[in-house]
């Protein structure tokens, strides 16, 4: 057997986008290939309340909310500042006027020149693109020494750019420390989109290590805030924090959960992913390898199904708790699905195997 991603159904939606619309169709369109509903564990879906509800009626199918989306949405949340929000149209402003005149491109190469940097294109934003408000913000925080040189006078014939283009120098200014603050932040979910959005590889099991690393980012932001004076700045900021903060992770509460809080990232779906994946199965404790064995993979894969191999490997001197479960030979509960984990783990004890489905095929 082979771990395989293939899309299928494409299909038209004429109804209305309800979930039990939304049902439906997935219903027929699996039909078509043979696959019952029966067969899915679990399915990812968008965020919106109609695709993800879509198989609430069907207790045994595990309903993920796309990693993606979720991301989209916290990246949404870091714009409701007034401070970044203002900053963020003005450099888009500044872009949009910059690119409308080959003249204004001239200025800027001698800007450039001037303030001693190297010319490089500014980017624009676009909807479509996964990255482009981040390398937006880093490409004008590289060139605004420059820009700022630039003249409205000499830039512009009308009033009313000159207007827009010095306003939009204004918001730019007044919000670039704030944005410094946040780029390293906003590369990190920039990166994890990239890394989990890619078809070559299986990425369920990266996702737990996204979610850790994307809270390590947020704990170093909010280190980064408490070295700051008091001021106008560290107020900005600080609140920019708290939301992310709560928008990520939640309250601690059951009723605010956060995006990728726990309540996400222990979907069974991640931790088995991450158990089988020699990328992130050296990065586990010893605790969380026994949850999966002990209590997940049995509810996957039924026990007489399980074909043990003979291990060629040798076992070291039981040193930690890991050691010593893989060198114990009294087991309470020795089957053959616990005998192949081990020789799973056995295995990747000295295996820096780059394919995560090596062993397993």
């Amino acid at each position: 057997s082979r771990m395989f991603t293939a899309a299928i159904g494409v299909t038209p939606f004429n109804e209305a986008h309800t979930a039990s619309n939304t049902l439906q169709l997935t219903i027929q369109v699996l039909a078509q290939y043979g696959i019952k509903v029966t067969d899915l564990l679990s399915v990812t879906t968008d965020t919106a309340s109609a695709a993800f509800n879509t198989f609430d009626i069907i207790d045994f199918v595990c309903q993920i909310p796309c990693f993606a989306h979720l991301i989209a949405l916290l990246l949404k949340h870091a714009f409701d500042s007034a401070a970044l929000d203002a900053a963020l149209q003005g450099i888009h402003d500044i872009v949009i006027l910059l690119k409308a005149s080959p003249r204004r491109k001239s200025l800027l190469v001698d800007a450039c020149a001037a303030a001693g940097i190297a010319y490089l294109a500014p980017i624009l934003d676009v909807m479509t693109r996964w990255n482009s408000k981040e390398a937006m913000i880093s490409r004008m925080i590289y060139l605004f020494p420059a820009v700022s040189r630039i003249s409205a006078q000499e830039a512009f014939t009308k009033p009313v750019d000159r207007a827009k283009w010095n306003k939009a120098l204004t918001d730019t200014e007044s919000g670039l420390s704030t944005l410094s603050f946040v780029l390293p932040f906003l590369v990190e979910l920039s990166q994890w989109t990239q890394i989990v959005s890619r078809r070559d590889s299986p990425t369920s099991s990266l996702l737990r290590v996204a979610a850790h690393s994307i809270k390590r980012s947020l704990q170093k932001l909010q280190g980064d805030i408490n070295g700051l004076a008091a001021g106008g700045t560290k107020t900005a900021l600080t609140e920019i924090y708290s939301s992310l903060n709560f928008w990520a992770f939640g309250d601690g509460s059951l009723m605010n959960v956060g995006y990728i809080g726990e309540s996400y990232t222990d979907y069974w779906l991640f931790r088995v992913a991450e158990f089988v994946d020699c990328r992130t199965h050296k990065t586990l404790l010893f605790s969380d390898k026994k949850h999966v064995i002990d209590e997940l993979l049995p509810k996957l894969v039924p026990e007489s199904a399980v074909t043990v191999l003979r291990s060629t490997s040798q076992l070291r001197r039981a040193m930690t708790e890991e050691e010593r479960f893989l060198g114990s030979t009294t087991q309470q509960t020795d089957t053959p699905l616990m005998r192949e984990c081990k020789l799973y783990m056995v295995h990747m004890k000295d295996c820096n195997e780059s394919d995560s489905l090596y062993f397993w095929t």
